[in-house]
């Protein structure tokens, strides 16, 4: 059952760098809403064990969104991580690109 208030849009050519607060990492969006997004190709050397992560979150036009996200689900393999998040704190230009996506 789906709980999510906001229907997510699947995208494939939105591209994320996102820290731990120890690393950076370079990751690939799946899907985005106004609240979350999951992101995919990360490390295993991230901790998605913090409370909070950072993302960069360039669109394939060139704009940039810096939001902060706290881990709500992780599923890995042999390669890599992917991660659900919750968005808590986002730019109001955030709302605009997922509304126009």
């Amino acid at each position: 059952m789906d709980k999510r208030f906001q229907g997510r849009n699947d995208v494939s050519t939105v591209s994320v760098a996102v820290s731990d607060g120890a690393g950076h990492f370079p990751a690939v969006a799946m899907n985005i809403s106004h609240s979350g997004l999951a992101i995919d190709g990360v490390p295993h050397e991230l901790n998605h064990r913090v409370e909070i992560l950072t993302l960069n979150v360039s669109s394939p036009s060139g704009q940039s969104y810096l939001l902060r996200a706290m881990p709500r689900w992780v599923s890995e393999n042999r390669h890599k991580k992917t991660v659900g998040l919750r968005i808590f704190s986002a730019p109001r230009d955030w709302f605009r690109f997922v509304d126009n996506f």
